[in-house]
């Protein structure tokens, strides 16, 4: 029995022996899964990092091109307002020119009509007095003869 008994406890130190050889290799793996997963987890990190970096770039660079992009539309929309106002400005000197040159030339076309009633009067009146002369011309050569 004693004999049985060490027999047994020698089975038991080895199958401790084993169990504990196991349970370190399971520990190792456990330990080389953990690291691999934390080497993992640090890659997925650093990617997301990187990624997170490159869209706050791009973002920035997209908030940069978009004020860029709206100062040249404020200054392409002061521009036309500015061209629309000289625009209006040389429209309305452009009316105040024609209807100056509108009035010029109603004076114009009245003083020509003015200076025609007058020739015609004068020319009326060397008329008549062309036929005066003549008149007298003819009663002075009645006279002579």
């Amino acid at each position: 029995m004693q004999e049985i008994l060490e027999q047994w406890e020698e089975e038991k130190s080895e199958r401790e022996r084993e169990h504990e050889n196991v349970l370190m290799e399971m520990r190792q793996k456990v330990a080389t899964l953990q690291a691999q997963q934390e080497e993992e987890r640090t890659r997925f990190e650093n990617a997301k990092r990187e990624v997170l970096l490159e869209m706050q770039n791009e973002k920035r660079a997209l908030s940069e091109t978009l004020l860029q992009t709206q100062g040249e539309l404020s200054r392409a929309c002061q521009q036309i307002q500015q061209l629309r106002q000289e625009a209006k400005e040389q429209q309305e000197k452009g009316q105040t020119i024609e209807a100056k040159l509108q009035a010029e030339l109603e004076e114009a076309q009245s003083e020509i009509q003015e200076m025609q009633k007058r020739h015609k009067k004068e020319l009326q009146g060397t008329k008549e007095e062309m036929n005066l002369l003549l008149e007298q011309r003819e009663a002075l050569q009645k006279q002579v003869s």
